[in-house]
């Protein structure tokens, strides 16, 4: 499956070029954002709070215009944590299972 980058809409005699996918400078300042705050959620990106603390911070749509919708902004989130190799949050409990495992009886 080819993901298309982009859609020509054509206006009248103008046809204006509406991109879909970040890239270049706005995707890595987006995997760098992703990378410090791995666990944000889409709205929170698309408000600008971070997870971690609480504050306000940069919002996504400062990153690129694109980012301004909050369906967009989980898209490539998505795509931005498969590149880093982080794991959604239910594999918390497989993390759970080797604590338990590790201190057997400690945790009942």
């Amino acid at each position: 499956m080819k993901r298309i980058p982009a859609v020509w809409i054509l206006v009248g005699t103008i046809c204006i070029y509406a991109r879909k996918y970040i890239s270049g400078d706005s995707k890595q300042k987006f995997t760098e954002r992703v990378k410090g705050d791995p666990y944000i959620s889409p709205k929170k990106m698309t408000t600008g709070i971070s997870s971690n603390t609480g504050r306000i911070t940069e919002a996504a749509r400062k990153i690129d215009p694109i980012l301004s919708n909050q369906d967009r902004v989980k898209c490539e989130l998505n795509v931005a944590r498969s590149a880093l190799g982080i794991h959604k949050s239910s594999d918390f409990l497989g993390e759970f299972q080797n604590i338990l495992r590790e201190h057997e009886g400690y945790i009942t």
